[in-house]
């Protein structure tokens, strides 16, 4: 029996879309994509994709507050109002509109921060302070 090379992991699996086609009466297809609810209670955006050492520090910071990287997902955009009752939001360089950063607001159940960038926290001793205050509060 051959074993699979080729795994995907839960964190991966959440960033997957399905996609559903409608046939048009002219014959031609139609692609509706469906939104897959992101199964982790935490859920972080970032204003770009991440470096390794990005990454690798985005671990370090979750891990100092006990939360391993099968309790967190990273994705590119997020919609605010997508987050479920009990679900926290943690978003690092994207516009805060009404937010001030590194206060938890908590909205119906659900607690949301927003952050500085990471490669601006990686570089200012004060912001990794602030970060780390703020979620030692949150969790």
């Amino acid at each position: 029996m051959m074993k699979s090379i080729w795994e995907i992991n839960e964190s991966a699996l959440s960033h997957l879309n399905d996609s559903y086609y409608k046939i048009k009466s002219d014959g031609s297809l139609e692609t509706e994509e469906v939104f897959t609810p992101i199964p982790t209670d935490i859920i972080i955006t970032c204003d770009q994709p991440l470096s390794i050492e990005e990454s690798e520090f985005l671990n370090k910071v979750m891990s100092s507050v006990k939360k391993s990287p099968t309790q967190f997902t990273v994705v590119d955009t997020y919609n605010i109002n997508d987050v479920n009752k009990g679900q926290t939001y943690l978003s690092f360089g994207l516009p805060i509109d009404n937010h001030t950063q590194y206060v938890i607001q908590d909205d119906n159940g659900s607690k949301r921060c927003w952050f500085d960038s990471i490669p601006a926290i990686m570089k200012d001793i004060q912001k990794k302070k602030q970060l780390w205050d703020c979620l030692k509060s949150m969790f």
